[in-house]
């Protein structure tokens, strides 16, 4: 073998091995999220499903991937006490409950400018942590909804409030699922008419990234979405939207994905994934075809579905150049 030749599998062998410490890094990073301080008390989202987008004395802001938020508020002495919190990307029938110790605190709704943003202020008590809970009323009821799936959305962004509209058209929606490709090419100014473009969905809209989400890094993502990787449950439905965007499902994003599948095994669980690698590939075939088990076929127009039996399991995959035996 040439000397050219072998440095030529040796930089082949490096570029593949720094894509696999990408997907690494965005799980890892997926563990920092929705921690924070500020005002002597420190805030943690359960299970990272809320972004911090601004903490300061008395005001915190969330941006939530998930309908039903818990969130951990442990004060130091003398830590300020009276919290405005706002959380945006909403249920816009979510109430905010806040339980410190066994007494119940009161809560008071300050509304929003928009269906999906919504703001309480609390009192926090200075000696004991106290658990708020951001969710629907119903999120515990067993009971039929309905999700939009979408992706791909990246050369049609500056029209696709027209789809937004389409799926407003129905109100027993609860929310919409994205697989990724939100843009086309990770620009700021993009993610920038996405939110805006957002501003016109009345019902929260939950995402994984794709790979063209990434191609200026993940730091875009990262500060607008929070986690790569989401897991939440709603209405007796467990849902897994997973960072495939490297081309490849992380190792310890499969270890997550091994306990969330032991857990949901007795009921529905809708997988959301944005993969370029092929169905073949033994490790995503298996967990595809875990997944897919007992689902039904459903017509719908390109790049909308709308789930009419949510108690059915699901798999929406965005499958490129992808191939299957």
């Amino acid at each position: 073998m040439t000397c050219a030749r072998v440095a030529s599998l040796t930089a082949l062998a490096v570029a593949a091995s720094a894509c696999l410490r990408q997907a690494e890094d965005r799980a890892l990073g997926d563990l920092e999220i929705g921690v924070g301080a500020a005002g002597g008390v420190t805030f943690a989202v359960a299970d990272g499903l809320a972004h911090i987008r601004s903490l300061t004395a008395g005001e915190i802001e969330l941006r939530a991937q998930a309908p039903v938020l818990r969130i951990t508020a442990a004060p130091e002495a003398g830590a300020h006490t009276a919290w405005t919190l706002t959380v945006h990307n909403c249920m816009p029938d979510a109430e905010l409950g806040a339980v410190a110790g066994a007494a119940q605190l009161a809560v008071t709704p300050l509304g929003g400018p928009r269906p999906t943003v919504r703001a309480w202020q609390v009192d926090l008590p200075e000696d004991v942590d106290t658990v708020l809970t951001v969710a629907p009323p119903d999120h515990e009821q067993a009971d039929p909804f309905r999700i939009a799936v979408m992706s791909d959305i990246q050369q049609g962004l500056d029209e696709v409030e027209e789809v937004f509209a389409r799926i407003l058209q129905d109100e027993t929606v609860r929310m919409v699922l994205s697989a990724g490709d939100l843009v086309e090419d990770g620009a700021g100014e993009e993610f920038d008419l996405l939110e805006a473009q957002l501003e016109a969905l009345e019902i929260p809209f939950y995402v994984t990234v794709g790979n063209h989400d990434l191609w200026r890094g993940p730091n875009q993502w990262r500060r607008r979405f929070g986690r790569f990787t989401v897991h939440f449950d709603f209405k007796g439905v467990a849902f897994s939207l997973v960072d495939s965007a490297s081309a490849t499902i992380d190792p310890i994003v499969y270890g997550w994905l091994d306990e969330w599948l032991a857990e949901a095994a007795d009921r529905t669980h809708v997988f959301l994934t944005q993969t370029q690698a092929p169905v073949t590939d033994p490790p995503l075939r298996f967990l595809i075809c875990i997944l897919i088990q007992g689902a039904e076929q459903m017509q719908a127009p390109p790049g909308l579905c709308i789930c009419p039996r949510p108690r059915v399991t699901l798999v929406v995959t965005n499958i490129e150049k992808a191939s299957a035996n």
